[in-house]
């Protein structure tokens, strides 16, 4: 699916950004930062649902940081009301920037706020059985894009050395989602989950 091919790329280039953040050098002895993967819980048209997310931030002076994410959702559910041929699924994925203020409260707890702005992109496609024959684009029934910000609110724990466990709770707005017969607020709404953080 497109949107989840959007993640995969958006998350290769966080990698790599990681690995040059520990390489060798002279930057590596003035720039600290970390990685971070996280899942959280939320829901959407009314059903349930889950995000999966990635980050990659650098820390600057007096805690903060600025970074990359993207996230992309899970909704596993087969629809039917658009067509009479068939079902299709919804994707959706967004990526963009933030800046974060951490606040250590004691050497293995950390408190942390962030807001991202960024794009996304939510598209209505059939499921392949129903149309193998088709080219790709004949298989979308409908795609849109828009904008999104998302606050985030982190509470980690050291498990060791560099990496923490913690939990994450988020609330999201969006410009209009434009999609047919779809609420123009299908974004509006907030998750929660865990996170998983390294860093360097």
């Amino acid at each position: 699916m497109k949107s989840r091919i959007i993640l995969c790329l958006v998350t290769a280039a966080l990698a790599t950004g990681a690995q040059a953040i520990e390489s060798p050098g002279w930057m590596a002895k003035k720039i600290n930062g970390y990685a971070s993967l996280a899942g959280r819980a939320s829901t959407i048209l009314n059903d349930r649902a889950g995000y999966g997310d990635v980050r990659a931030a650098l820390q600057l002076k007096n805690n903060w940081a600025v970074g990359l994410s993207a996230s992309g959702l899970y909704y596993d559910k087969k629809l039917s009301t658009l067509v009479q041929d068939g079902t299709y699924h919804l994707n959706l994925a967004y990526s963009g920037v933030f800046v974060e203020k951490l606040f250590n409260l004691g050497g293995n707890v950390q408190l942390s706020i962030s807001l991202m702005t960024g794009l996304g992109v939510a598209q209505y496609q059939y499921d392949k059985e129903y149309r193998q024959e088709k080219v790709w684009k004949e298989e979308i029934i409908d795609q849109t894009t828009f904008g999104v910000q998302e606050l985030n609110l982190t509470l980690m724990h050291r498990l060791t050395g560099p990496w923490w466990i913690g939990m994450v709770a988020s609330l999201r707005q969006s410009a209009p989602v434009e999609l047919v017969a779809t609420p123009q607020n299908l974004l509006k709404n907030g998750g929660v989950g865990f996170s998983l953080k390294r860093t360097f």
